[in-house]
C-alpha cells in the first residue's frame, strides 16, 4: 500500500486477508464549528498485490478502481476502507 496512510492486513482463518487503509489526517475539529474535512488531506492510496490476488471492497469508502494492474481508492480526510484480498 502506497500514499502515505495507515494500514493493517490481518489473516483470515478461512484463508485469505483482510486490508484496512485509514487516513487519519484532515480531522480539525473546534467547539464552533464541531468537525470539519480539510480537502488538502485527501490521499490516493496505491494497492499492489501479488499473483492472482483480487481485491474485494467490503465496507467504508468502496469506490475502488482497477487500472494497470493496481487498485486505486482516493480518501478524504477521516476516511477509511475494509477489503478482502
Amino acid at each position: 500500500v502506497e500514499g502515505g496512510l495507515h494500514y493493517l492486513v490481518n489473516e483470515c482463518e478461512g484463508g485469505g486477508y483482510y486490508l484496512s487503509i485509514f487516513n487519519q489526517s484532515g480531522i480539525v475539529r473546534t467547539q464552533a464549528k464541531g468537525d470539519e474535512v480539510l480537502e488538502s488531506a485527501t490521499k490516493t492510496a496505491v494497492i499492489s498485490l501479488k499473483g492472482n490476488a483480487k481485491l474485494v471492497p467490503l465496507e467504508g469508502n468502496t469506490n475502488v478502481e482497477y487500472k494497470d494492474g493496481k487498485y486505486f481508492v482516493r480518501l478524504k480526510g477521516g476516511e477509511w476502507l475494509f477489503a478482502k484480498i
